[in-house]
């Protein structure tokens, strides 16, 4: 009895490992996505910003 009790909590360490390894992928790819987005609304920031100080030196 003791015996599956081990087993049984290797089970469930094993499986909890897996959901958070599984996890992590998905929130590695959401940051990804979201650092992506942020970039490119930076660079936009700065175009805006570019063009305007042009409207103002004109």
């Amino acid at each position: 009895m003791k015996a599956f009790g081990i087993i049984a909590g290797i089970a469930v360490v094993g499986a909890a490992l897996a959901v958070v390894i599984y996890k992590r992928d998905d929130v590695g790819g959401y940051v990804s996505h979201e650092y992506e987005h942020l970039q490119n609304r930076i660079h936009d920031l700065e175009k805006q910003l570019q063009h305007s100080k042009e409207d103002k030196s004109s």
